[in-house]
């Protein structure tokens, strides 16, 4: 019964699944059909009550899970590396929680002043202003009640050793990460418990983000920061933070300081829980939180230096038509020149940009340059070499048609790049369901029977194991008889976008207010009588 995060099983599945389906959406499903979806076992408070064990039917209770509220603050995103495929960023990151064991907790409380000295005692409530209700220890059992700024705040903290402590990973950092200062507070307590504070500020932590290149140098990227539980579902579960500021889309803005990235205007950065799985095939589930921004790659630096020079040099080329056939050498040697000019610049952008086995945009580009530089030697071959043997009326009819295709050619590569600077300059990119599906994302994975029509949303250890789904409703799978996988699978995979479903699967959550007698000083005092 080994234990797995999710996204340790993902790895574990992947490598029996088919190549990523990234380049193909899926068959398309109306709004609100996608809306329609919700993950089983969840109540309205964001959290998995219990979920079954597939292999042997057994049921886990999840009932007494901690909910943690989560957010991440990011501040910058210092460096993109297109190389090494990652980023690096600075954000703060608030976690907050109840413990129902923070109450009538001992501390050694220190009033505010010079020369005094600590004394043992027993919190009893804390309100919201950071005011409290304590007995001294060996007194008369007398509570008394002090402002915040009549003792040292830090002495009335609790031994934060001996409470609950969320565990947690960041599962795509490299290295370690780089905390500037963490901190643990209690917010406010009563009898039933005291409501916690963890805050961090991260600075040039660093994450593996791999980039889908397809549309390059339009590209549109996902940029992750991936938070795992290290303790089960039924001990603690996340939820993202609900505020006005934050809402379903959230509107936080992030600062790139890099010229060649900037936020996308249309999501800029999401978070969301990934939903746990009810029928889950293995023994052990953690809650994962994903951080997401969407950015968009400024292309003006490969337009403006490269591929304008690329198209200046095949127009050089096409004026090749200008040199006489008889002069076959100073042809070819003026289209050798530009056609090694084309593989120097092609060269320049490979070194920029991590090596795929895939072609990306710009690669087609060049190739499109070098094919038609190509194609302009063929041009000067096929007629020089039949003209040698012809006479002087012959002659002149290849002239002509050489001319007349040398045209052809010059005016086909200024529609094709006018074309092209059109789509660079009303900023035409991917939409973000095939960038999430490029990148398979599982903000809202949906499972589509292409047999029967069925869709349901799919595992999330599973939404890239094409092995593994089946339809309940025809048993559609994408295996054949013999077990091996179909050319044509039978179940696709839609990644939605939260464009596509604004509410996430995991509704966010309030932050629950403090009872009205913790709001203050006074309404403490006025509650004692």
């Amino acid at each position: 019964s080994s234990e797995y995060s999710s996204s340790e099983e993902e790895q574990l599945l992947s490598s029996k699944s088919y190549p990523p389906q990234g380049y193909d959406l899926g068959p398309t499903l109306d709004p609100q059909l996608i809306d329609s979806f919700h993950p089983d076992g969840y109540d309205e408070g964001g959290m998995m009550k219990e979920f079954i064990h597939s292999r042997d039917g057994s049921k886990v209770d999840c009932s007494h899970a901690i909910k943690v509220w989560i957010e991440i603050n990011p501040q910058e995103i210092c460096c993109i590396n297109d190389e090494d495929e990652s980023f690096k960023a600075n954000f703060v990151l608030k976690m907050y929680w109840l413990d129902k064991h923070l109450h009538r907790y001992r501390t050694q409380l220190k009033l505010a002043g010079p020369e005094q000295e600590p004394f043992e005692a027993t919190i009893l409530r804390k309100a919201k202003d950071g005011s409290i209700e304590f007995v001294r220890a060996g007194g008369n059992g007398r509570p008394e009640v002090l402002r915040h700024e009549e003792y040292v705040q830090k002495s009335a903290e609790p031994v934060w050793d001996d409470y609950f402590w969320p565990d947690f990973t960041f599962l795509n950092v490299e290295g370690t990460a780089e905390m500037l200062f963490e901190r643990r507070s209690l917010e406010w307590c009563d009898q039933n418990g005291g409501f916690v504070c963890y805050s961090a500020k991260y600075a040039g932590t660093s994450f593996q983000e791999g980039l889908e290149l397809q549309d390059f140098p339009m590209d549109r990227q996902l940029l992750r920061i991936r938070i795992s539980a290290e303790q089960l579902i039924q001990k603690f579960q996340f939820v993202v933070i609900k505020t006005e500021k934050t809402s379903k889309v959230s509107l936080k803005k992030t600062r790139i300081s890099q010229d060649n990235f900037d936020i996308s205007g249309e999501l800029m950065c999401h978070a969301f829980v990934r939903y746990c799985d009810y029928n889950f095939p293995f023994f052990a589930q953690r809650s994962n939180v994903s951080f997401v921004i969407h950015i968009d790659r400024k292309s003006g630096y490969y337009f403006n230096n490269v591929l304008v020079l690329v198209f200046l040099l095949n127009l050089m080329s096409s004026c090749s038509v200008g040199i006489p056939l008889d002069d076959v050498s100073g042809r070819l040697g003026l289209l050798s020149g530009c056609f090694l000019a084309v593989l120097a610049y092609r060269y320049v952008i490979n070194e920029s940009i991590p090596h795929k086995s895939y072609m990306t945009n710009g690669d087609k580009y060049l190739m499109a340059a070098s094919f038609f530089q190509i194609l302009c030697c063929f041009q000067t071959i096929a007629f020089a070499m039949p003209r040698r043997w012809a006479d002087d009326e012959l002659k002149f009819h290849f002239d002509m048609a050489d001319i007349a295709i040398g045209i052809f050619l010059f005016i086909v590569w200024i529609v094709l790049n006018a074309y092209l600077w059109s789509l660079y300059k009303c900023n035409t990119r991917a939409d973000w369901s095939k960038v999430y599906a490029r990148n398979q994302e599982p903000y809202a994975p949906v499972d589509i029977c292409c047999e029967c029509g069925k869709s349901w949303l799919s595992l999330q250890c599973q939404h890239t194991d094409v092995k593994a789904k089946k339809c309940d409703e025809c048993h559609a799978t994408n295996l054949d008889s013999n077990g091996q996988l179909l050319p044509r699978p039978n179940i696709k995979t839609r990644y939605c976008s939260p464009l596509e479903r604004k509410a996430p699967l995991v509704p966010e959550q309030v932050l629950p207010q403090p009872p009205k007698e913790l709001k203050s000083h006074q309404t403490l005092v006025d509650s004692r009588h």
